[in-house]
């Protein structure tokens, strides 16, 4: 430490010291796997700490230590890269890839081990998730560490106590709704993104059903109003009582988006749904607000409507029946992982 502080160049026996001494911590702090971010973030600091360690052919100082996409014949991965993969191959854990596994979830990886229970490694990871912060420099490592604990969040899907683990786990209503959206990924591999496909069709309802709603400025909410009217579920009017009927007549939204004033007490629906801090008919401060989960969304409730949409899925809840159409319609036409209905199939037809 004494000679790289006085700046002077190690020679090949240091970097090799070096190099042990920074696979040692991340081996005894993470295991013999260590994520990519980690050993981002260790050569980044050790090159931080002893700028005579930067790399003097690479746009990137830390590339000696460790590259990102530094892969593939004639590229080097970096030093730690090299020396952690050799102590995987000598651990006694075994990996296995799965693509895809009964209940539709597509998981990352799976670690077993040969000696040890393998939920040692999983509590760990979930007890890192749920003290973790959620900012613009661990985004990354969230989200990848929100990955490795996909099926930990399906397992509490199947035993119907989700809500709790979002109470829980601050960071699961971060980053604007993305981690809903990574769950739903996993879920539906196939699914195509909802803003591909909803310009060309907006465009097309607008312009079909031109009479209907005019009195709703924002083309987006006017837009997925007329679907919701044009996708009843059968016999759906028996479902409603007299107050909701009420409440369609002056928001034709009723139940999926409700607009709020500034400063009012944020609901606590049963049922997942779209709260705007705003005037009525009109874009605001957006939230997915389920019980007493909020996931703010922004200013753009396009997104908000598409965390709501994938939200039923990822928390494996239930729409109001009045409603099954209406959503199995953008599972269908925008997500493409349904079937259109006889219903929807009609109303695409006319457009």
């Amino acid at each position: 430490m004494e000679l790289l502080l006085e700046g002077k160049k190690p020679d090949g026996k240091m970097l090799s010291q070096i190099t042990h001494v920074l696979c040692d911590c991340l081996l005894a702090v993470y295991g013999e796997r260590p994520s990519t971010d980690h050993k981002e973030m260790i050569a980044k600091s050790l090159v931080k700490t002893y700028p005579i360690l930067g790399s003097t052919v690479s746009e990137q100082p830390y590339a000696l230590w460790f590259h990102r996409h530094g892969r593939g014949s004639g590229r080097h991965a970096g030093k730690i890269h090299y020396r952690m993969e050799r102590l995987a191959k000598l651990s006694s854990t075994r990996v296995f890839h799965r693509h895809r596994n009964k209940d539709g979830l597509q998981e990352l990886y799976e670690i077993e081990h040969l000696d040890e229970d393998v939920e040692v490694n999983i509590d760990d990871l979930v007890k890192e998730l749920k003290f973790s912060v959620p900012t613009d420099q661990t985004k990354g490592y969230i989200i990848s560490l929100w990955r490795r604990t996909a099926k930990f969040r399906q397992d509490l899907r199947k035993e119907g106590t989700l809500l709790m683990f979002m109470t829980d786990f601050p960071v699961a209503s971060a980053f604007c709704g993305l981690l809903i959206s990574e769950d739903y990924q996993l879920m539906k591999p196939g699914a195509s993104a909802f803003v591909e496909t909803w310009d060309s069709l907006q465009l097309r309802v607008l312009e079909r059903h031109h009479e209907m709603f005019r009195y709703i400025k924002n083309n987006f909410i006017r837009a997925v109003a007329i679907i919701r009217v044009k996708n009843p579920t059968r016999g759906s009017k028996r479902l409603r009582d007299q107050n909701e009927e009420d409440f369609l007549k002056t928001n034709p939204l009723h139940g999926v988006v409700q607009w709020i004033e500034d400063g009012q007490t944020m609901p606590v629906p049963e049922i997942p749904q779209v709260i705007i801090v705003g005037p009525e008919f009109h874009d605001g401060d957006c939230s997915v607000v389920w019980k007493d989960i909020v996931i703010p969304t922004g200013a753009d409730i396009l997104t908000a409507f598409d965390i709501l949409c994938k939200a039923f899925t990822v928390f494996n809840v239930k729409c109001a029946a009045s409603d099954k159409l209406f959503y199995r319609f953008f599972a269908a036409a925008c997500y493409k992982v349904e079937h259109l209905s006889t219903t929807a199939a009609k109303f695409i037809n006319l457009l």
